[in-house]
């Protein structure tokens, strides 16, 4: 059985590395974003369980590959690199791909899919591409065959 999903939205930004200056994107999700956007769907909160969704046969296809560009960004009273927090004002640049849309086609058990098709239609919490402040455009085209 599969599951496959069309994601799109203004923008989607793939780090991979979150704890740089200069933060750029991959072009399509790994499949540990597509993992997170599932454990995020089911309502999973960090640090839970990901065995089942990591086991996942997971592909992703970019339909319309979009344009990158890179956004700057202050953060003020953030933390150092090692975790503890300062009063320091810290710049910081982040790339992120305009008008993405990826087609996701994941295999697996019948029953986790079904569940899965349910909670991506009616998610847990926001989905997002890849950072939060990159919804997505509509809910994800869902079609379980």
């Amino acid at each position: 059985m599969r599951l496959v999903l069309q994601l799109e939205g203004p923008m989607a930004g793939w780090c991979v590395d979150g704890r740089q200056r200069y933060r750029p994107t991959q072009m399509a999700p790994s499949k540990d974003a597509i993992v997170g956007l599932l454990a995020c769907a089911l309502g999973r909160k960090r640090g839970t369980y990901l065995g089942d969704l990591q086991g996942l046969g997971i592909d992703v296809e970019t339909v319309v590959t979009g344009e990158v560009f890179t956004d700057y960004h202050t953060i003020t009273n953030c933390a150092t690199y090692d975790g503890k927090s300062q009063d320091r004002t810290a710049i910081t640049y982040r790339q992120y791909v305009s008008q993405p849309r990826y087609r996701v086609t994941i295999q697996g058990d019948g029953g986790l899919l079904e569940l899965l098709s349910h909670a991506l239609t009616y998610p847990q919490w926001q989905l997002y591409l890849g950072r939060r402040s990159c919804p997505l455009s509509r809910p994800p085209v869902v079609s379980l065959q």
